[in-house]
């Protein structure tokens, strides 16, 4: 399974109150019609696990993220989803059903399932095929756009700007804000939702409040689904609920003059893409229009095995580094580096066998922390010595964007540890861990 999700929020796309906690992930089910012969889509990804009781448990991810967090389906629910090949019909799957179970299944209820599932776009039908083809038109729009529109807004975090200036504020109050906080280079801020990890923004954050304003900021997100090369950027503004964060596209054209690949093949991955978008608000909020450099990060697994230092064996990493430093260097002035990354990613939901447990998450909690120390020294290669050693065992999204930005900022003071949590299912699904640091010029 694909160890990218952490953006598990309703797939109803309501948006959360400033409170709401999220909940486990859905079981499948529901009312209606849907295809007469339904098929389960093709890239779909499809793991099994088991459930508490010990019962079998099939997971289904959508790489594409029309459903936005997994779903978890169990028993009846699940041996349907394992029939539905195009092939046969509702009565084919209840005469199969009954040739499995021994049980005749009304037919009603394999309707109602089928329809659920075709209204969560799960599987190869006309509903699905209707909004494939408007998300190819959105695509197509936002090519021509000189913004990068709100894709998470109302289910990540509150799309009314007024509610969403007292939350981040409450927040801010609840962390507490240093009244004369130091020039900050760089800052490690989480990329999971507001609901789960609202305290942690705001511990990464709270020193720009008071702080001094920074004249650009390197946003290094995390690309989920790639991006084809090692980084892609960007050179449109960020839409937030508070207005939009112009993009310094002079900038980047500099940085990509200077590369021997083009900066900007991968551009499209920032429509879908939420690790950089989940900072903007924080950003427009505590910095008005400050401008923004928004790259891409692809992960640095291919060199994990060989442990061996990214700016050495991996060419696009090397040229970006020296590449992004000159061009900041003669621009002047202030650059935060902002690196939006998670943590561990753990459980059947990213691909591990065995469920969340507490001794688990003890474990991965001293391997993070572990991790974070050498982080904290800005030492890049020492960082990702450290996380090579542990061949990404907890699945660290952010592995690259945390090593460029320790790669760009160079040395001065360690790094200021200001936050720490973990968010686990409920039913020990899944887990991810996501930290705020802080490093001073």
């Amino acid at each position: 399974m694909a160890k990218d999700d952490d953006l598990l929020i309703d797939p109803g796309g309501a948006e959360p109150d400033e409170d709401e906690r999220p909940g486990g992930i859905p079981i499948i089910g529901g009312k209606g019609g849907g295809p007469v012969r339904p098929k389960l889509r093709s890239d779909l990804q499809l793991a099994t696990t088991r459930d508490e009781q010990g019962g079998q448990l099939l997971m289904i991810q959508d790489p594409l993220g029309l459903l936005p967090q997994p779903v978890a389906m169990r028993g009846l629910e699940a041996l349907v989803v394992s029939l539905l090949d195009g092939r046969r019909d509702l009565r084919d799957i209840q005469a199969e059903l009954m040739r499995q179970t021994g049980e005749m299944i009304e037919l009603e209820l394999i309707e109602n399932l089928v329809a659920q599932l075709d209204r969560v776009h799960l599987l190869e039908s006309e509903r699905y095929l209707a909004l494939k083809a408007a998300m190819e038109a959105e695509e197509r729009k936002y090519r021509e756009s000189p913004v990068r529109p709100m894709t998470s807004a109302g289910q990540a975090y509150l799309v009314d700007a007024a509610r969403l200036a007292i939350q981040l504020e409450r927040r801010l109050e609840t962390v507490g804000v240093p009244e004369s906080p130091p020039a900050l280079c760089g800052i490690a801020s989480p990329h999971i939702d507001y609901q789960r990890a609202g305290l942690g923004y705001a511990h990464a954050y709270a020193a720009l409040k008071n702080g001094p304003r920074p004249d650009r900021v390197l946003i290094l997100g995390v690309a989920h689904q790639g991006c084809g090369r090692q980084y892609a950027a960007m050179t449109k503004a960020l839409a937030t609920p508070f207005g939009e964060l112009p993009c310094d596209a002079d900038l980047l054209r500099q940085v990509d003059e200077r590369l021997p690949f083009d900066l900007f093949e991968g551009e499209m991955a920032h429509l879908g893409e939420h690790s950089i978008e989940l900072q903007a608000p924080w950003l427009r909020h505590l910095l008005g229009e400050v401008p923004v450099l928004p790259v891409l990060c692809h992960g640095l697994h291919d060199v994990i095995i060989s442990g061996e230092d990214p700016s050495t064996a991996e060419p696009d990493v090397r040229a970006f580094v020296e590449a992004m430093g000159k061009a900041l260097e003669q621009a002047g002035g202030r650059t935060l580096i902002v690196a939006a990354v998670d943590l561990s990613h753990v459980g059947p939901m990213f691909g591990d066998e065995r469920r969340v447990e507490p001794d688990w998450l003890e474990d991965v909690e001293q391997s993070d922390r572990e991790l974070l120390e050498v982080a904290a020294r800005r030492d890049a290669t020492a960082f990702f010595e450290s996380f090579a050693a542990t061949r990404d065992r907890t699945h660290i999204c952010g592995h690259a964007a945390l090593y460029t930005m320790l790669a760009l900022i160079g040395d001065g003071p360690p790094g200021e540890l200001r936050a720490y949590r973990q968010w686990a299912d409920a039913q020990g699904l899944g887990a991810v861990s996501f930290a705020a640091m802080n490093f001073a010029e």
